[in-house]
């Protein structure tokens, strides 16, 4: 496991060293970028296309945001064979049934891709473009020898000249899956489940987060986006109470009494 540095302190580092987890703290890949004064937390966006350069040694990659964590190993599994087998990418549309953007107005929830796409590529290859389901780049594998890579690096670095925003990054993933028909492999979204589109609820007997409704899958990685990584948040549990808790990787098990009736 490797965390890109983005200015982690010493005890950061020497704790995630504790963990068996190497640190890469590196340069702007793309050279626009470093002269551009953007953020360092760009990085994060921008080093994505870039990794078998700094990582040659992998033969599969896989990339979790740090708002992700894994619930159950079996997405990590299934996203590696996935882009191994099917020599494509592997990823996660932002669709669910659950998910309250299901029901609201493309155009409304994709402003800042519409955004992007039209000063990219013009307002009519946006607008088709705004209207398809957005796909995550938070949780992705794919495989060292795949073209994606080199791809995906030139269109974001072309991109980047023409749109410096924080979602161009996923933004030209997207483009690669939709308009150049990049093959990708469309996983579950309990394989990267969206917490800000619609909160899990909780099983109290096994201290698991599952969909909120039947037949209650498992979630396997919790994608804690947007407000959903802090505080505290109100969600139902499987015995139909609710209960109050963080998103966040649980160091200590919720207490089944800190439940109440719904």
């Amino acid at each position: 496991m490797v965390v890109l540095d983005l200015g982690l302190g010493d005890a950061d580092k020497a704790w995630l060293a504790q963990q068996n987890v190497t640190t890469i703290r590196i340069g702007w890949d793309i050279e626009f970028l470093a002269s551009a004064g953007v953020a360092e937390y760009i990085k994060a966006q921008a080093w994505r296309p870039f990794l078998p350069r700094h990582l040659p040694e992998a033969e599969v990659y896989v990339w979790m945001d740090a708002d992700t964590w894994i619930q159950d190993e079996r997405a990590v599994l299934l996203a590696i064979e996935c882009a191994r087998r099917e020599d494509a990418i592997a990823v996660v549309p932002e669709i669910s049934r659950f998910y309250r953007t299901l029901f609201l107005p493309p155009r409304e929830l994709r402003s800042a891709e519409l955004a992007i796409y039209s000063a990219c590529f013009g307002a009519e290859v946006a607008n088709r473009l705004a209207m398809m389901p957005l796909i995550n780049s938070g949780f992705f594998a794919l495989a060292r020898n795949s073209q994606v890579w080199s791809l995906w690096a030139s269109l974001l670095s072309d991109m980047y000249r023409r749109s410096l925003n924080f979602y161009t990054e996923q933004t030209s993933l997207n483009y690669l899956i939709y308009a150049r028909n990049l093959p990708f492999v469309s996983l579950p979204a309990y394989c990267n489940w969206i917490a800000l589109h619609a909160l899990p609820s909780f099983d109290e007997t096994r201290g698991r987060l599952v969909e909120p409704g039947a037949p209650l899958q498992d979630i396997w990685i919790v994608h804690m986006a947007g407000p959903t990584k802090d505080g505290e948040h109100v969600l139902r549990t499987t015995a139909g109470k609710t209960v109050l808790r963080s998103l966040r990787f649980p160091e200590t098990p919720t207490q089944p009494e800190a439940s109440r009736p719904a």
